[in-house]
């Protein structure tokens, strides 16, 4: 399907000025990723000064602002408020509802969904997960992912800023 648009002039200069630079790689494509950002983070419920993604309302806070909240907490306390709000995401999600998140075949819709809302990129490798660039503590995504999927997971660490999640017992106990 074919369709033009005329853009303002401010605009056109901005994306001209992203494509010299290689921010993008061209006009077209730039649009195009804008549309798809648009479609995933559900903008089309958004409102002034209200954003929803997945139905839900969300606010966009700057990761130091949740760095200065998670130092607050001990590595238990991480583990279990990430374990209360993984469990809290499953039973209040609507597509979490209707999707048994015990199943590895599922994993990929939710760390998907992680990735969305900015956490990081999340890659599943046969049971294992890849975490790169997250931004929120070990502890607290272990004991997020341990709430959501009631599988406790051991973390490795990469010298290259990975972090690998390698399930270890079905229970959903805490390493701390």
């Amino acid at each position: 399907m074919s369709l033009t648009i005329t853009i303002p002039e401010e605009l056109d200069r901005y994306l001209k000025f992203l494509e010299k630079a290689r921010f993008i790689k061209n006009r077209q494509h730039a649009i195009l990723t804008s549309l798809e950002l648009f479609k995933k983070l559900s903008m089309h419920e958004w409102l002034p000064h209200i954003y929803k993604v997945g139905g839900f309302r969300t606010a966009l806070v700057d990761t130091s602002f949740l760095l200065e909240i998670f130092q607050l907490l001990s590595d238990p306390e991480l583990f279990a408020l990430g374990r209360k709000l993984g469990i809290r995401k499953k039973t209040e999600n609507p597509i979490y509802a209707e999707l048994d998140t015990r199943l590895i075949d599922n994993w990929p819709i939710v760390l998907k969904d992680l990735e969305i809302l900015g956490w990081g990129k999340f890659e599943l490798f046969k049971n294992e997960i890849r975490i790169e660039s997250g931004c929120m503590p070990t502890p607290f995504i272990l004991g997020f992912l341990n709430g959501l999927f009631d599988t406790s997971f051991t973390p490795h660490f990469t010298k290259i800023g990975i972090t690998v999640l390698v399930p270890t017992l079905k229970n959903a106990s805490s390493p701390y």
